[in-house]
């Protein structure tokens, strides 16, 4: 199931970095996806809501979208690690804040450098938990 969700989050960053947006026709999908993942392994619940809260602060502080919210749930649920969805968080902050100095532009999708930033972590885990 891990290697489902990883390929619909890149998919979902695709799409985030083409268009700007993450449709919930397919981000609600993800959400049933990280409820399998946590209903396998109950740590995935709190790692989901580890990586989705501060999403949720930015959504309602009207910094970032409802897509980035429930990209974070599914990112959080596939890591299974609460301490290693907010590196996640956090990587995921800093790979936005280098494209934007990058490209020079004030603001660029978010989802993509969640998703790089999630995969790399769960491809490659870091210290023992």
């Amino acid at each position: 199931m891990g290697w489902f969700v990883a390929g619909y989050l890149v998919v979902l960053a695709v799409i985030d970095a083409r268009t700007g947006r993450i449709r919930n026709v397919l981000s609600v999908p993800l959400l049933g996806a990280s409820v399998l993942l946590i209903l396998a392994e109950p740590s995935a619940g709190a790692a989901a809501v580890a990586a989705a809260v501060p999403y949720l602060i930015g959504f309602f502080g009207r910094g970032c979208g409802g897509g980035d919210v429930k990209m974070a749930v599914g990112c959080g649920a596939l890591l299974g690690n609460p301490l290693t969805a907010l590196l996640a968080v956090a990587g995921a902050g800093a790979l936005t804040a280098a494209a934007c100095l990058a490209t020079g532009r004030s603001a660029v999708p978010h989802g993509p450098a969640l998703v790089l930033a999630t995969v790399m972590l769960w491809l490659v885990p870091v210290g023992n938990y």
